[in-house]
């Protein structure tokens, strides 16, 4: 499940702007997401978003759920982003600054209409 093999395999498909080849920085197991050396699950379904993180080698547990008001929401699309993953990137850096879960700008695609 959480085999890094999977790096450099995968989309992007036509249409689904989610379907993105995956890198060091974020990849996907076996159902769980690897984000460096952190083992994740980043869920964004009907206006709700979480993320769950463990880094097994300092045994770093972190979990985190967001709601939205209705204005988070895109007004043409119905899209928003998982406000999670930013927050968790910064509490994961400040308990493991060795560690830190990566960062990139534009890490975050949202949903087509959440």
């Amino acid at each position: 499940m959480t085999n890094t093999k999977m790096r450099d395999q995968g989309g992007p498909v036509p249409g689904c702007p989610q379907c993105h080849r995956g890198n060091d920085a974020y990849t996907y197991g076996m159902g769980v997401v690897i984000k460096g050396n952190w083992l994740l699950q980043d869920p964004l379904v009907n206006g709700y978003s979480a993320l769950e993180a463990y880094l097994p080698s300092q045994r770093i547990a972190i979990s985190l759920v967001v709601t939205f008001a209705e204005g988070a929401f895109n007004k043409t699309t119905g899209s928003y982003p998982n406000e999670a993953v930013p927050i968790f990137e910064q509490i994961g850096a400040k308990l493991a600054p060795n560690d830190a879960p990566p960062a990139a700008p534009g890490d975050q695609v949202p949903p087509p209409g959440g």
